[in-house]
């Protein structure tokens, strides 16, 4: 019996990196996404009603910063682990204090990302 399917919502407003991303994804049965937001507008609504077991947020997006979702998904205690993919890798303290599980860093650390995704 192989892992449980683990339900991935995806918030990253570039196409290209979300379509990087949902192609990466499939080579793991272990992961669904079931789904993409590319701004902060009423996604925090769709995550509480999708019930998500992963997050990858982007954190510049076109209508606000994606660290303020992560301070509410933190605030409201919600069981979601979140991964960080950004290019503003100074933010990363940040982040992780705000309730961030990882960070990382789109221009240097898209493997890392992809190994610790494979192995949730």
């Amino acid at each position: 019996m192989g892992h449980p399917v683990k339900k991935v919502f995806l918030v990253e407003d570039e196409p290209e990196i979300a379509a990087w991303i949902k192609n990466k994804m499939e080579r793991f049965i272990n992961l669904d996404l079931i789904n993409w937001c590319d701004r902060l507008d009423g996604t925090y609504d769709l995550l509480l009603q999708a019930s998500p077991d992963i997050l990858i947020l982007d954190l510049k997006l076109p209508d606000g910063n994606g660290l303020d979702l992560l301070k509410e998904i933190n605030k409201n205690d919600l069981n979601i682990k979140v991964f960080v993919l950004s290019v503003n890798s100074v933010a990363r303290n940040a982040c992780l204090r705000a309730g961030a599980d990882y960070f990382f860093d789109k221009a240097s650390e898209t493997d890392y990302f992809l190994e610790k995704l494979s192995i949730l």
